[in-house]
This record gives structure tokens, sequence and C-alpha cells, in this order.
């Protein structure tokens, strides 16, 4: 991208993903995803602003040649802001002056997006890498096409005047026009006023607990009773666990639906990592989101948001889930035997 510079991993083995490098964007797809994706990407280098939709439209999503896994680093153009899309097994590191952090797919189809700004530098590569500190040492990036382990973008840091961490939110994934996207983006829980100069470079997962701490629970309040959320929660009229549910088997919270309004196994409520992420599980009438701050929106069939405190949800009969914010109190629980939400 123009205003940074660009270096390459190799691979000692078999390179695992091609990269393309354009003046207004990144991507990396799997060295195997053919010449032809690659040189379509390629067109696209010259030009000095591209939107995000144009790309997704270049990679094959369905079909015997569909691409399991990619990664696009997209500038906003006219904005500071910096778009980011994974799918798959990749991963994307996304350095600020604010902080750091991994951002990756892990399972969420059929992609991962968020915004960013203060962006200092990026490190694309594969989830199965371990994060770090930006490592700005590669070889020189020649053409698209590059084959490699990871591919580093990064600003001359003594050019950088210190900023707040202000990591913005895709607050609209009608962005992408791709039928059936249930894009989820993480909110920024990070401390807002946090700055770090540029002389003390960041280092990644310095907003995440310390190794051995427990990660900090949020909670969800649906009538008068809180849930904390260190479990996966379906919510329903009658609602029923999958047979098969990555995590162990959610806990149940039947609420009253005396119009039916309320389908059987209406929506989850889980938090991922440091993300709220709330699904509608295929529910006739779908899911009322009332964001804090925004338009509400409609969760349809299958579609998965990520949410933060104070965002409301409505499933229907007057059925209101609200997101609770981290705190040190601990959420009442009924008994596991009894979980019938009160509306």
């Amino acid at each position: 991208m123009v205003d940074g510079r660009v270096t390459l991993a190799p691979s000692a083995g078999p390179p695992p993903w091609a990269f393309v490098v354009g003046r207004a964007f990144l991507a990396a797809v799997p060295a195997d995803a053919g010449d032809d994706i690659v040189q379509a990407l390629a067109a696209f280098a010259p030009q000095h602003a591209v939107d995000l939709e144009s790309m997704v439209t270049l990679l094959p999503l369905s079909g015997d040649r569909a691409l399991a896994s990619f990664a696009l680093v997209v500038p906003v153009h006219g904005s500071e802001t910096v778009s980011v899309l994974v799918r798959g097994a990749s991963a994307v590191d996304v350095y600020s002056v604010g902080g750091s952090r991994r951002f990756a797919a892990a399972g969420v189809a059929p992609w991962l997006l968020a915004d960013f700004q203060s962006v200092t530098g990026v490190v694309i590569g594969g989830a199965e890498v371990a994060p770090g500190p930006l490592d700005a040492t590669g070889v020189t990036f020649r053409s698209a096409g590059d084959r490699g382990d990871r591919l580093t973008w990064f600003v001359d840091s003594s050019a950088h005047e210190p900023a707040v961490d202000d990591t913005v939110l895709v607050g609209d994934s009608s962005r992408l026009s791709t039928a059936g996207s249930d894009t989820v983006v993480r909110p920024n829980t990070a401390i807002g006023d946090t700055v770090v100069l540029p002389s003390s470079p960041p280092r990644l997962g310095s907003d995440l607990p310390e190794q051995g701490e427990a990660l900090p629970r949020y909670a969800f309040r649906l009538g008068a009773v809180s849930y904390r959320l260190d479990d996966s929660y379906y919510l329903g009229r009658q609602p029923r666990a999958p047979r098969i549910h990555a995590g162990g088997t959610p806990t149940l919270i039947a609420v009253p639906s005396p119009t039916r309004s309320v389908s059987g196994t209406h929506l989850e409520i889980r938090q991922d990592g440091d993300a709220v992420v709330v699904t509608d599980l295929g529910s006739t009438n779908g899911t009322m989101l009332l964001p804090a701050a925004g338009a509400k929106e409609r969760l349809r069939h299958g579609t998965s948001r990520a949410v933060v405190p104070g965002t409301k949800l409505d499933i229907g009969d007057g059925n209101i889930v609200e997101i609770l914010p981290v705190s040190g109190d601990e959420p009442s629980l009924p008994p596991a035997s009894n979980r019938k939400a009160q509306p």
C-alpha cells in the first residue's frame, strides 16, 4: 500500500500463501488458488482507491474453486480507516499506536470484517503462526503472486505522531452484498485513552489478560434475571440443543411467548474471546437488534453480530435481552434445572 514498506517472510517448506500488493490494498490467497485469481487481484494494483466489495467479488466463494481462506486489507478512500476482512485459516495482526491485536475468523462464516484506525502496521499470514511484536525483517516483495509465510506492511514510526487507539467497528455489513452474509465484527474492548509512543513498539495482545488470568466475562439481562456469559445460551419458546455444538452443550433458556412469535430455538448468545456474539438461529420472525447508539437492525436466519454493552435484542412477545458490561459483581443465575426467564 502507499505510504509504507512491504516485506515477505519466505517459507522453509511449500509456501502456504500467495500475496498481492496494490497501491490501495493487500491481499492473501492460498498458494494454490490459481494464477487467474492472482492476476485478477493484480489488475487492481495500480489503482489509487479500491472498495472492499469489488475485491471480494474477485474471489470464488462457492463451487469447486471456492477459496476456504483469504485475507484483504483495504484503506477506506478519503478517510483514516483501514478495513480488514479475514476468512478461514487466515489471520491479520493489526498494529496501531494504541496497541495491537490479532484478527482471525475463528470459524465465523463466511468471513469476519472490521475497521481500524491509526494503523501503523499489519502482518498477514496463517492463524497457526503465533503472534508477536511487529517484525519488519524479510525479503523485499517483488511482484504479484509472490509466495511465502507472512506479508508485513509498516509505516516509518519516526514519522508517525502519537494518537489514541480508536479502533472503529464496521456497523453496517450491508457494505458487502454477498447473499447470506453473516459478517461478525468484534467490539473494541481496549482502554480508549491509552497512548503508546512510537518509540515503544506495541506488543500484540497487550490488551489481553496475562497467562493464567481469567478472561473478563460479560453478562446479559433477560427480564429480572442476569446471566454471566461463561457459557453459550440458547433462547427460545422451547429451545433445544444441537446434537453437535462446539464448546459443549449450551444452556437453554425458555421464554414465554403466548402469540408464538418467538421461535422454538430462536437466539444464541455467547462470549467469543473479548467479544459478545449473538446469532439468530433460523427464527421465523427474526431478531431486532437495538444498539445503544445507531440504527436498529433485524437479524435474519443465521445472521451473527458482535455487540457491545447497552445493546438490546427483541426476540418477540416482550422478551428483551440487554447486553451488560464486564463487572466485578457476579450476576444472579437461577438453578440450571429452572432457567425460565421472567418477562
